[in-house]
């Protein structure tokens, strides 16, 4: 499970923070380029500084009022593939961030937009201690830039915690009944998903394997097939399974290549086919005459010169088969399974 916390600032933010670690949370990593003239300083504990280098070699990058933050895939993997509780704090500037990772992870992931009047914000800028005039300014501006937000893209947020009070600078009773409520659903919604679609991480052994080749968009429809294939005992291996820095081409070249690549899994569908990335991996398979099974979700096909190859494989239509799963089963190298 992984939680997206959007908005929360100062001791708002502090307190939300460890209420979510109390409550079995891992706080995700954040790296941070600050650059000379930055405004907001670090209040409530240290922020991790890098360069701006290793920064821009995160898997997810967003820019706040100047900053630059980073996230790497590998610190959320297990989150998103329901193996851990896993909590990202964001601010303002991030809707793209957050729109990035709720299209590849789904409903693994629950966002949740804070907020604050106007009243009360104010009241908890002007109690940070040692606050200048420029930093409340700005601080009012970010608090500002949130709500905006989260009036704009309401749809992205799974809840929005309403906080508030007359003459209240923080009172945690109202976002305790709230942040309780949000986290029984989400591990309630998460158990939903392990049941029918809990993929284990890529296989990395010594043994034949299936390579995976699909569109990120279509993980909800996947992962259910994939499920069902590592509880039948096959070995599989998808780009999951490349850390962050990596070379991302040369290592998924080098996995299809492996003499231990014995199938090459296609899902075939309107998302895949507009992939350059996933028609790259079919030509590679097709030079290297790999076994190829298709899966089509849905009747979008390649074009003539790659289905052409295709026709003289298998392939199994996913939707309106109810032998689907069975026949998908029957349909890999019986290498790749444990025997």
């Amino acid at each position: 499970m992984l939680v997206i916390l959007f908005g929360s600032t100062v001791e708002m933010g502090r307190w939300s923070r460890q209420y979510f670690i109390n409550n079995g949370f891992e706080l995700v990593s954040k790296y941070n380029y600050v650059p000379d003239d930055f405004a907001l300083q670090a209040r409530f504990g240290q922020r991790q500084e890098v360069s701006k280098e290793t920064v821009m070699n995160c898997d997810f990058i967003y820019e706040n009022s100047g900053m630059l933050v980073g996230f790497n895939k590998k610190a959320i993997i297990d989150a998103v593939r329901g193996r851990k509780k896993c909590l990202i704090t964001v601010s303002s500037n991030t809707i793209d961030f957050i729109r990035q990772i709720k299209a590849a992870y789904g409903e693994y992931v629950t966002v949740i937009g804070t907020y604050i009047d106007d009243r009360t914000l104010k009241n908890l800028f002007a109690a940070l201690p040692g606050i200048t005039n420029e930093e409340l300014k700005k601080r009012i501006e970010v608090g500002i830039a949130i709500k905006k937000a989260i009036l704009a893209d309401r749809k992205l947020f799974d809840y929005v915690v309403m906080y508030g009070g007359e003459d209240s600078v923080f009172n945690t009773e109202s976002l305790k009944v709230q942040y309780d409520y949000m986290i029984e659903q989400a591990e309630r919604r998460e158990k939903e998903l392990n049941d029918k679609m809990y993929v284990e991480m890529p296989y990395t052994g010594g043994e034949d394997y299936i390579f995976v080749s699909y569109s990120h968009s279509d993980i909800r429809n996947i992962f259910p097939v994939l499920h069902k294939l590592q509880l039948a005992g096959y070995r599989i291996w998808y780009d999951e399974g490349i850390n962050g820095g990596e070379n991302w081409r040369k290592i998924i070249a080098s996995k299809i290549q492996d003499n231990r690549c014995k199938e090459f899994l296609l899902f075939s569908s309107e998302n895949s086919i507009q992939s350059r990335h996933v028609r790259a991996e079919i030509n590679l398979a097709l030079d290297l005459d790999k076994k190829i099974t298709t899966v089509r979700f849905d009747d979008a096909k390649f074009g003539s010169d790659i289905e052409m190859y295709l026709s003289t494989y298998q392939y199994l239509q996913a939707h309106d088969d109810r032998t689907f799963d069975e026949k998908m089963i029957k349909a890999m190298d019986d290498t790749t399974r444990v025997k």
